[in-house]
């Protein structure tokens, strides 16, 4: 699928406006094509940003030559607002060697080896002894407030968005979100839920 520059600019314009609401009901993947509409029809009205959408030609060209898949782009603009509260710098997406650089932590081999430990975790707490003695509760356990040992790890960093939103998309977690009190909780949820409808695996590279 082909993107101008102007198309990638504005879906991660919109992205970043429909996550940094402050109330939980105005958090809705509904209005994400609206936004990106606007966010586009407005380009033209707005010379300022020309800078800021001229960051993005390279990896548009690169997703245009199937060298990076345009969601891997989404994935780590998103993934890293989860993991550390703000917004990547536009200067990582400049060309297509800073961005591969970036976004090691959201890799295929960085998958692999979060994917083992979530494995390894949920082993030992299905033991007999373990929970005979109740010592380690499942990594997918949901707590009143809807995390999880799972989603402890995505907030500390120990796996990324795309571990964490697999495992929604599969069941292996069961969030309900009309529970959910915490507006950073319910946010991280939704990116999750927004990321889990992409192909996670053509995503990798």
């Amino acid at each position: 699928m082909q993107i101008t520059t102007k198309q990638l600019y504005s879906k991660l314009d919109s992205l970043k406006k429909l996550f940094s609401y402050k109330r939980i009901k105005s958090i809705s993947l509904e209005k994400l094509p609206d936004l990106i509409q606007k966010s586009y029809d407005n380009l033209q009205f707005r010379p300022k940003v020309d800078f800021n959408i001229r960051v993005f030609t390279n990896l548009a060209n690169s997703v245009n030559a199937n060298i990076i898949p345009s969601s891997i782009i989404e994935i780590f603009y998103l993934g890293e607002f989860v993991r550390t509260n703000s917004f990547p710098k536009l200067a990582l997406f400049e060309t297509e060697a800073t961005f591969k650089e970036a976004m090691q932590f959201y890799s295929a081999n960085a998958v692999i080896a979060q994917t083992a430990e979530v494995n390894s975790l949920a082993a030992s707490a299905d033991t007999k002894i373990s929970k005979f003695m109740g010592m380690k509760k499942n990594v997918f356990d949901i707590r009143e407030d809807q995390t999880s040992v799972l989603y402890d790890m995505l907030i500390s960093g120990k796996i990324n968005i795309i571990v964490y939103a697999y495992c929604l998309k599969e069941n292996l977690i069961h969030v309900d979100f009309s529970k959910i009190k915490d507006l950073t909780v319910y946010r991280n949820n939704k990116i999750a839920e927004y990321i889990s409808g992409f192909d996670l695996k053509n995503s990798l590279i």
